[in-house]
């Protein structure tokens, strides 16, 4: 029985963490044997778990990194103990999602992958790894990566560093990452695929899955109300984990001042803090773990907008989309990617007013002429059945050319 590990910082837990544990579910069926090595938080899981480190390691990991600006650096101990776990169960592919985050030390590990055999699999949810520091680049417009980080603008910002020693990352990173062999690359999305046709690991195999939605939960669904939200409001939508600047914040509370009375906001993933201090006619609620009260949410909107200034995928304008309400966004990353004429407008980056325009072209041709067409290009394009049976396919296709080597 063919073996598969995936490292990720969570398991089964966050995004992530339920996309590993999505895919192990499929390569079980499959015949696969699976684990799941992690180092921060975990779920209950179908498949074997191995904890990287204990919370000692990841607080020393967050204190190196903070002073030293070493993310993926340390956890010396742990990692060590990881590659006896690899060792010992021996898996035909090792697959990476988020390292960066606390989890384990690139420069072992990799050390280590380079001189063996074992195919190696890496999603990239960000830009992490051909950076010499940030994960997202796009916002600020910054292009170093292409040539040399240094001096970087983004040091304080996760993973936070009071120094910058990102041309000494950058220059560690190409060299250790370019050195293995057995490297697949999967990107998130064809917009993610362009900068890594560009950076120093434009030369390895790289694929691209989309990420998906399991058609199963969000779906059309009834059910949502709040007391500020009359049933004949038009409902303007946004969702974010974590509202910072570059998810366009500021643009949704300039817009709230172009609405008429019938029209209002609805942000979720809003703190406490932010929530208080919101004008009347943007409704906050803090983040919700509720799939069924998210998809209830999706459902009730009129529109879902996107003011994000850099997402590599956009994974809740397909929800929305699955739901049947149409997006706005951005011209920007990857949301135009989703974006088809009869399932939402794409306008310039930063246009707000332009963004408005849309929407009330939406709310004058109605939600419902949208809807039809937003549930199926999601089930055509992002089911994400189709997208954890392409790992499974991947990870076929790569054991079938070990085995003809051998």
């Amino acid at each position: 029985m063919p073996k598969v590990l995936q490292i990720n910082v969570s398991a089964n837990w966050g995004s992530t963490g339920r996309i590993a544990e999505g895919i192990n579910l499929a390569a079980q069926k499959s015949g696969w044997d699976t684990y799941i090595a992690y180092s921060r938080i975990a779920n209950s899981s179908s498949s074997n778990l191995f904890r990287i480190g204990n919370k000692f390691d990841v607080l020393f990991a967050v204190l190196e990194t903070r002073l030293l600006d070493r993310a993926g650096l340390s956890m010396r101990r742990a990692t060590r103990e990881l590659i006896k776990f690899i060792e010992l169960s021996r898996p035909d592919i090792i697959h990476l999602h988020n390292i960066h985050g606390y989890v384990l030390n690139y420069d072992i590990l990799f050390g280590y992958l380079n001189n063996t055999d074992v195919k190696v699999v890496w999603t990239f949810h960000d830009f992490w790894a051909i950076t010499g520091h940030c994960f997202h680049f796009c916002g600020i417009g910054c292009y170093k990566w292409k040539e040399l980080c240094f001096n970087c603008p983004l040091h304080k910002e996760y993973p936070s560093s009071i120094s910058d020693f990102s041309r000494r990352n950058y220059l560690k990173k190409k060299k250790i990452f370019s050195q293995n062999p057995n490297l697949t690359i999967v990107s998130v999305s064809e917009w993610v695929d362009k900068y890594l046709s560009i950076s120093f690991l434009r030369k390895k195999k790289h694929v691209v899955i989309n990420n998906g939605v399991d058609l199963n939960v969000f779906k059309p669904t009834v059910g949502f109300n709040h007391s500020m939200i009359g049933c004949n409001d038009f409902l303007i939508l946004g969702v974010a984990s974590q509202w910072d600047v570059g998810k366009g914040f500021e643009d949704f509370v300039e817009l709230s001042k172009m609405l008429e009375q019938d029209e209002k906001i609805l942000l979720i993933g809003l703190p406490r803090k932010m929530i208080q201090q919101l004008p009347n006619n943007i409704i906050g609620l803090e983040r919700t773990n509720s799939t069924e009260e998210l998809t209830a949410a999706y459902t009730r909107a009129n529109v879902f907008v996107s003011f994000s200034k850099a997402e590599t995928f956009g994974l809740t304008i397909i929800e929305a989309m699955a739901c049947g309400t149409p997006a706005v966004v951005y011209n920007n990353s990857a949301p135009p990617y989703h974006i088809t004429n009869s399932t939402g407008f794409v306008v310039p980056d930063g246009d707000y007013k332009k963004a408005y325009f849309c929407i009330k072209k939406i709310r004058k041709n109605k939600t419902n002429v949208y809807s039809v067409n937003c549930v199926r290009h999601v089930q055509v394009h992002y089911d994400v059945r189709d997208s954890y049976q392409k790992y499974v396919n991947l990870y076929n296709e790569l054991l079938t050319l070990t085995r003809c080597k051998r």
